[in-house]
């Protein structure tokens, strides 16, 4: 079996014309057992979010290193499998919320003391890096999926796509943050046993609302995953990541002009014109995670 990973954030259209950084991030991890991470943010980019780019890698980031804590964690595998599935699988979400404002506070205590206008701001810290996220762990045996805000988790298949978290429905621009109080509140969680090897060819893929939004309906938002997928599956997650993020910049263009970001695995069976593109992935290694054992020791009761 071969996997293609694909993976990229882009400017929108129009942040380009009034020249404003892209606020989303992305980051993939593999572990050395075979099980991926991947994680999508979307720093909300407003005047009153003006390190929203910071907060969206702080996002990822943190998301990449608790679920990589809990794969790694010195317990049994069923025990692990009760973290994601069981007792455990909402207390990911608020280790993540909690961790990740620790993060954006340090990175504003060592900002601040650069800029000392951000002091004289009457936001809040989390407000500031305001963000959403999406998450997926993807191993041999099951899925864990969290998503706080916009966003979109699909799996595509022979048979088409579905959604592996049905996206929530938000007003105009209004969305759930990992800034707001208590994030974990409005977390959707998604749990899977899947064999996703006995589904060969398929591919699992996240993106920022970005993406959707450039796309008339649910309809032709399935139609552009699928294409994605067929032409993963035909020439290889080497050729597509170098045509791609020219790809999402024509979309932006004709579409909503946000900033895009997509993160894309393939699993196909064992062909000439497949290479496995992981070159660019970050490898997890075996240490040990103390506080996040801690943290999970309630979960694992």
């Amino acid at each position: 079996m071969q996997t293609a990973i694909i993976k990229k954030s882009v400017q929108g259209a129009s942040h380009k014309a009034s020249n404003k950084i892209c606020q989303d991030a992305h980051k993939v991890i593999r572990t050395e057992n075979g099980a991926y991470v991947l994680a999508v943010a979307d720093g909300h980019g407003s005047s009153v979010c003006r390190l929203s780019d910071r907060g969206a890698k702080k996002a990822v980031e943190t998301f990449c290193d608790i679920a990589k804590g809990v794969l790694n964690l010195s317990v049994p595998e069923n025990d692990i499998l009760e973290i994601f599935a069981g007792k455990g699988k909402k207390e990911i979400p608020k280790i993540v919320s909690e961790r990740w404002k620790e993060r954006v506070q340090k990175s504003f205590e060592q900002l601040s003391i650069k800029d000392e206008s951000l002091n004289d701001s009457n936001v809040s810290v989390p407000e500031l890096y305001g963000s959403t996220l999406l998450g997926l762990v993807i191993t041999d045996k099951y899925i864990y999926a969290m998503q706080i805000g916009d966003g979109d988790i699909v799996f595509v298949s022979e048979n088409g796509v579905n959604y592996v978290i049905e996206p929530p429905k938000f007003l105009g621009t209004e969305t759930f943050s990992l800034s707001n109080e208590k994030p974990w509140e409005n977390v959707v969680i998604h749990f899977q046993r899947i064999e996703y090897k006995e589904k060969v060819p398929c591919m699992f893929m996240l993106s920022s609302d970005g993406f959707s939004n450039s796309f008339k309906d649910d309809e032709q938002f399935f139609v552009a995953a699928k294409e994605y997928f067929e032409t993963l599956k035909t020439y290889g997650g080497n050729r597509v990541q170098r045509e791609l993020g020219n790809w999402l910049s024509q979309t932006s263009e004709e579409g909503c002009g946000d900033d895009i970001t997509l993160v894309a695995i393939g699993f196909f069976e064992d062909e000439p014109s497949i290479t496995e593109d992981t070159d660019d992935i970050e490898v997890a290694d075996e240490s040990e995670n103390c506080a996040m054992q801690e943290q999970l020791d309630s979960a694992t009761s």
